[in-house]
């Protein structure tokens, strides 16, 4: 059953269901939401906070956020796949070792290549700036500010029908919520800045047309912008639609595969086609 949510340009919502499902990569505009509440200017070296012993690379804030930092990915690696099967979750460091302290794809800021890593760094941006674990601050910066009940960072087993997936799997962390909190943050917040740093995307495939990334944001130029997210066992999907001022979320247990690319966006889409036409 999906949890889904519309809010229409005056305000009026929609739910289908209240179910708390896993955001995934959702968390990403969260945190990169939260980097701009602290003021953290997207200029600065990651270095400001981070040794050079976790990540040996001259990386800034902005391309973290928009993924032209060349960071390896972790999420195709055998080893962590291995490491997945075998249900022991990787440290920090071991994290680290496969993905912060590899080379570099290319040189920051010129090309698009997603990270989870990346996002791993911004976490420990914000738990260091603040003081805070990244529960409390995305309690302090995001959820209460927009009165998402619902929301709070896994830990452990988050969902009884994945028990051998803990959330700590999910590296920058893993927010678990229902549609109408993820679309009332979409709708209600100033995510002005989160619009800015467009770097280009490839291969993003349908509805995309001209598939932009910003900081923390998917975005289809005057026409979509939000995020999907991910994982085992469920999918997700938040946009806002320009032209119709609406705002939408599906929460779905639904794991997306070759044969059906991020199922929550496809339902999303065609909820908000079939009623806007």
């Amino acid at each position: 059953m999906r949890s889904v949510c519309l809010i229409e340009a005056d305000g009026t919502i929609e739910v289908d269901n209240d179910l708390v499902l896993p955001i995934y990569s959702i968390t990403k505009t969260l945190i990169a939401y939260t980097i701009f509440r602290l003021n953290v200017s997207i200029e600065d070296s990651i270095h400001k906070w981070i040794s050079t012993e976790w990540c040996p690379h001259d990386i800034n804030i902005g391309q973290l956020l928009n993924h032209s930092s060349g960071l390896t990915d972790y999420g195709a690696l055998p080893e962590y796949q291995d490491a997945i099967q075998s249900g022991a979750v990787w440290s920090d460091a071991r994290f680290a070792e496969h993905t912060l302290q590899k080379p570099l794809l290319f040189e920051p800021g010129t090309q698009f290549a997603y990270s989870n890593p990346g996002y791993w760094l911004l976490k420990r941006v914000i738990e260091t700036e603040t003081g805070e674990t990244l529960s409390r601050a995305l309690s302090e910066y995001v959820f209460e500010p927009f009165q998402m009940s619902s929301a709070y960072v896994a830990k452990a087993q988050f969902a009884e029908d994945i028990p051998n997936y803990p959330a700590e799997w999910v590296w920058h962390g893993l927010v678990m919520a229902n549609a109408k909190d993820i679309a009332r943050f979409l709708h209600n917040a100033d995510v002005s800045l989160l619009r800015n740093n467009l770097i280009q995307v490839t291969d993003a495939g349908s509805p995309w047309q001209n598939p932009h990334y910003g900081n923390g944001l998917m975005i289809e130029p005057d026409q979509w912008y939000g995020h999907n997210g991910g994982g085992p066992g469920y999918s997700a999907s938040a946009f806002h639609f320009d032209k119709l001022g609406i705002t939408g979320c599906v929460l779905s247990p639904e794991e997306h595969d070759p044969e059906n690319p991020d199922p929550a966006m496809q339902a999303l889409f065609s909820r908000v086609s079939a009623i806007h036409q």
